[in-house]
């Protein structure tokens, strides 16, 4: 087992702010998840192509989303993104009660807002 500094800010000052390397690499870039789907007839299926599923679909319900009448809009593709999880004795496992992720994460480091110091994994 290896260990390294955790840094910790904020005590005092509401949530602590927890900075953890990752051990995935994040995709920051969600503008690479979404698709623009154009439904032009009812039951027409438009492949997707994302990511993480290159055989996603959507298939046109015009009547559902609009009316009957063509529509278009952006469909966003399922992505991986962090999670701030701490250990719960209580519960046997991880949760992510009082927790959250802080703006600005990068594609190797995330800095978990919490309401408790405990023991912290993403």
């Amino acid at each position: 087992s290896s260990s390294s500094a955790l840094a910790v800010s904020g005590l005092g000052a509401g949530a602590v702010l927890v900075g953890l390397e990752a051990t995935h690499t994040f995709d920051t870039d969600a503008a690479s998840y979404e698709r623009a789907v154009a439904c032009q007839t009812d039951g027409q299926v438009l492949g997707l192509d994302c990511p993480l599923d290159p055989a996603a679909t959507h298939t046109c319900d015009l009547a559902s989303l609009n009316g009957g009448r063509p529509y278009s809009g952006t469909y966003a593709c399922p992505r991986v993104v962090p999670t701030c999880l701490f250990w719960d004795p209580s519960a046997d496992g991880f949760s992510s009660e009082g927790c959250q992720v802080a703006e600005g994460y990068t594609a190797g480091s995330v800095t978990c807002a919490c309401s408790h110091l405990t023991t912290f994994a993403l």
